[in-house]
């Protein structure tokens, strides 16, 4: 969930996600998605990125409820 306006998300470890800059360009344009319930990648023109997890530190989870939000607000 974008912490800036109008979304207001928190800035917090579950609301982050560490990618690489093309990876964050896709993410925020709509080529990747994470799917809240698994969380597995789905990358529109990259198979190899596609049924993956994103990779996390120790004890780091990321919230579905922001990765949601993302899908269905902030991407569209």
């Amino acid at each position: 969930m974008p912490t800036a306006a109008p979304h207001g998300g928190p800035a917090a470890a579950e609301n982050a996600l560490v990618l690489c800059p093309n990876h964050r360009a896709d993410f925020e344009h709509g080529p990747v998605t994470v799917d809240p319930r698994t969380p597995t990648v789905d990358h529109a023109y990259d198979s190899e990125m596609s049924g993956r997890t994103p990779p996390t530190v120790d004890d780091h989870e990321v919230g579905a409820q922001y990765l949601t939000y993302h899908d269905v607000v902030a991407d569209r």
